[in-house]
């Protein structure tokens, strides 16, 4: 048990003073642990312990509040407490909740978790990229979600996050390579030909279309979002997302790009809520001004225009895609 006398270190004390409005005359009084030995037996709520003593008005105060926080429960101790409170003239201090500190930040796991993070520091947010990093733990939409909220918070927040295009890719903000993308395809084809035929016959035909619709050997990042998701589907039903490896591509592996490509993006284009990369030209144009300006947006500085785009919600961003035609 702890008391003001036995509270070395002053932890207690301090602790206690989250949970109780101290008075004044509890703010001025000088303890001296070395006074415990010259009291009686009878100065003490706990006269056996010569526990919480109860000699003087601040000494009963910070007694009973130190046994309603440290102490296991004794109706003795308690009564004896409430007592001597009493007696100098006041009701024992009830200890109140503590506030809890409101988050700086907050990540929002989607379903299948459903839950939420707390970030505080940038050790918080790290933790969290550390998380998803772990390729086979999440469904890729849980991944590619938490990613976007790790790379939109605030700037000092990602002050711990580590360079390079990996949350970049987890995110999904990327282009797909025609042989990267017909590569994971074909390790699935051939996984499933014998299992799971259909599945096979889905694979190939993804890979034809994949021929079909890349432009110099490139993939749209729609289009290889898409082909992100059909693996990912596949390997939580095939269990083959716990063997993700350098050789085995986790589905966030289709999306190419290096930290020069992202810093090209970013001074070229803007990444909406969605995942679509926009070009900047095309965000200028008087059908994205007047969305923007209905949506209420500060469109007066092209700054202000390409802040407002990249905060819009995913319900807004898809709003003004409509409105761009793309």
């Amino acid at each position: 048990m702890l008391d003001q006398f036995n509270d070395s270190n002053k932890s207690g004390i301090f602790a206690l003073s989250k949970v109780l409005d101290f008075p004044e005359f509890v703010k001025e009084a000088h303890i001296d642990p070395d006074e415990r030995a010259g009291l009686p037996s009878q100065a003490f709520a706990d006269p056996v312990n010569r526990m919480f003593p109860v000699h003087t008005r601040a000494h009963t105060w910070l007694s009973a509040g130190y046994f309603s926080k440290y102490a296991d429960h004794s109706p003795g101790i308690q009564q004896a407490l409430d007592t001597a409170c009493k007696s100098w003239g006041f009701e024992s201090p009830v200890l109140r909740e503590p506030v809890a500190k409101e988050a700086r930040y907050t990540i929002n796991y989607p379903s299948p978790c459903d839950h939420n993070s707390a970030i505080n520091d940038a050790d918080d947010l790290l933790k969290v990229a550390e998380d998803i990093s772990s390729h086979g733990r999440y469904p890729l939409n849980v991944r590619m979600s938490v990613a976007r909220q790790v790379l939109r918070a605030p700037e000092d927040l990602q002050s711990n996050l580590p360079r390079g295009p990996e949350l970049h890719k987890i995110a999904g903000y990327g282009v797909g390579l025609e042989t990267t993308a017909l590569a994971v395809l074909r390790q699935r084809e051939l996984m499933s030909e014998k299992a799971w035929p259909d599945c096979a016959q889905g694979f190939k035909e993804a890979s034809e279309l994949t021929r079909a619709v890349a432009v110099k050997g490139v993939l749209s990042p729609e289009f290889t979002s898409k082909l992100a998701g059909m693996v990912d589907a596949f390997d939580r039903f095939s269990q083959a997302h716990t063997r993700y490896s350098q050789d085995f591509r986790a589905p966030e592996r289709l999306f190419e790009c290096t930290t020069r490509d992202i810093d090209d993006v970013q001074d070229s284009a803007v990444w909406l809520s969605t995942g679509n990369m926009v070009s900047r030209h095309s965000l200028k144009t008087a059908e994205a001004r007047s969305a923007l300006r209905h949506m209420g947006c500060d469109i007066s500085t092209d700054d202000k225009l390409f802040e407002s785009i990249a905060a819009l919600p995913e319900r807004r961003a898809r709003v003004l895609l409509n409105a761009i035609g793309e």
